[in-house]
């Protein structure tokens, strides 16, 4: 099996919204489910030391566009919503995003 990539992103303290106490250590076991399961486990990006952007996401993905892997699991703890058939998150800050993130991402980021 080729080479299978796990990215934790955590949000604990979403700007204006209720704090959600158990990201970090939500992201931490399924880092650890990843690692067990042997997938490369990229860094957790958690909002324990700074705020979670969307440019930070990016700068911490953009180098996997020029790997090849069979598969990638990001995992998102956090507030979003639905709108079909966009899944939204909610980073830190309420903001848009300084990147365009590249076509292969599923998922748009505020």
């Amino acid at each position: 099996m080729g080479k299978r990539v796990f990215f934790g992103i955590g949000v604990a303290q979403p700007q204006g919204m209720v704090a959600l106490p158990g990201a970090k250590t939500s992201i931490d076991q399924m880092a650890s489910w990843a690692d067990r399961q042997g997938y490369s486990v990229i860094r957790a990006i958690t909002d324990e030391t700074a705020a979670v952007t969307a440019s930070g996401i990016a700068e911490e993905l953009r180098p996997l566009l020029d790997e090849r892997i069979d598969r990638i699991v990001i995992y998102f703890v956090g507030h979003g919503f639905l709108n079909s058939p966009d899944q939204i998150w909610i980073l830190s800050v309420k903001s848009r995003p300084t990147v365009t993130p590249p076509q292969m991402w599923p998922t748009a980021l505020i």
